[in-house]
């Protein structure tokens, strides 16, 4: 485990991996980790998107949904999510539940939510504030 994981309460990473789905799980716990890092560290690079996108795709696979998690650009800053049932309804929960946020300070710059047979295809900017509105 990276030493600067030391200073996160074990409270805090009991609460975030047994009280939450773990897509959401990861996606917080990796926001934690960044932020627990010291200021000159933390700033994610492509390599950790890189990491990102294979504990991503396994934490999507033990909730139970087979979503392709790719990452492309020429810094790994477009995170793409692939999967048969998506559509305005997960931009919704990806919006209200932090996901979107957690992703910006990861670095991307763009989620694209696409279903498998290309019916819906949503592009979320990470450029730009991100609103939650509930």
């Amino acid at each position: 485990m990276p030493s600067f994981a030391v200073n996160i309460p074990a409270y805090l990473m009991m609460l975030i991996m047994n009280k939450l789905p773990t897509t959401l799980a990861v996606v917080l716990m990796m926001f934690v980790l960044l932020s627990c890092q010291p200021k000159e560290q933390n700033k994610p690079n492509s390599g950790t998107r890189l990491w990102h996108q294979h504990e991503l795709r396994n934490a999507f696979l033990d909730d139970g949904m087979d979503v392709k998690v790719d990452v492309e650009g020429d810094s790994s800053d477009i995170l793409i999510l692939s999967y048969l049932l998506f559509d305005d309804v997960w931009d919704r929960k990806f919006q209200t539940n932090g996901s979107y946020k957690a992703w910006q300070k990861m670095g991307y710059k763009k989620v694209i939510l696409q279903d498998e047979g290309e019916d819906y295809r949503h592009e979320q900017d990470l450029t730009i504030p991100i609103v939650e509105t509930y």
